[in-house]
């Protein structure tokens, strides 16, 4: 049997864990030889770290929560912390991003739309922000609350993306039969960057902050619109350089000098 027909009924059936279709999937990662496949295969199966850029269906906006005590016993609990009292840089400690594997959160979905999930604050910002939300009162505990929708809403994207992902690799092996490795490159890297990624393809290289607006269209060898789309989204000439063959810079870089 074909691994893309293991791959489509484990990733349509929604009983079966993802991360098990996962695994199927990075097998067949390897046998397209597509490195943006087995990185996101990957990190879903392990989870994202601290310096990964997370997939935007694996962001969020948390809420914050506290329990405060107050003079003579009073206590003030399950109050809404206001993120305007904290100082911006301190934003970055408290996270937006769900960054665990993606059993993880399958496990916690299971446990129903009702379950509570909560990511609790680093104890040095508590005691920093203690007495900063009530007057007379400090601040005992705070966490973040994370919504069930998300977490339901997170396994169903990664599942629905491994899904629609194979169906369209069975699509072309129709032509090239059981043989992975015969499919197109360029037909595999398509179908990754459609939907895995979401139909946005990155040039990472020292892009931190990126913008994209419309649609930049480059046709096959068309090395002056790419010298344009590169230089416009803000892509150094430097590296515009290494990645157009350097006798045809002078042609079409807009950003060569040449007339």
């Amino acid at each position: 049997m074909k691994l893309i027909d293991e791959i489509i009924p484990m990733a349509s059936d929604g009983t079966t864990p993802i991360a098990d279709g996962l695994r199927k999937c990075l097998i067949l990662s390897f046998q397209l030889k597509n490195e943006k496949l087995k990185d996101w295969v990957e990190k879903e199966l392990n989870g994202f770290g601290r310096d990964d850029v997370v997939p935007k269906y694996r962001e969020a906006m948390f809420h914050s929560k506290g329990n405060f005590l107050g003079p003579g016993g009073a206590r003030a609990t399950n109050r809404p912390l206001p993120m305007t009292v904290l100082h911006k840089d301190h934003w970055d400690l408290l996270t937006d991003r769900m960054a665990q594997p993606i059993a993880a959160y399958e496990t916690l979905a299971a446990g129903g739309p009702d379950q509570s999930v909560s990511i609790a604050w680093p104890p040095d910002l508590i005691l920093q922000y203690q007495e900063s939300f009530i007057q007379g009162f400090a601040l005992s505990s705070a966490w973040q609350e994370v919504p069930m929708s998300k977490v339901i809403g997170l396994c169903e994207e990664v599942r629905n993306r491994l899904l629609r992902f194979a169906l369209e690799v069975k699509e072309e092996m129709g032509h090239v039969g059981d043989e992975p490795s015969a499919v197109p490159a360029a037909t595999v890297e398509a179908a990754v960057t459609n939907y895995i990624y979401g139909g946005t393809n990155v040039i990472a290289g020292t892009a931190v902050h990126f913008s994209q607006i419309g649609k930049v269209v480059v046709a096959a060898g068309d090395f002056e619109a790419l010298a344009k789309a590169l230089a416009g989204a803000g892509v150094p000439e430097k590296e515009i350089h290494e990645l157009i063959p350097t006798a045809l810079m002078s042609d079409c870089c807009p950003c060569s000098g040449g007339d």
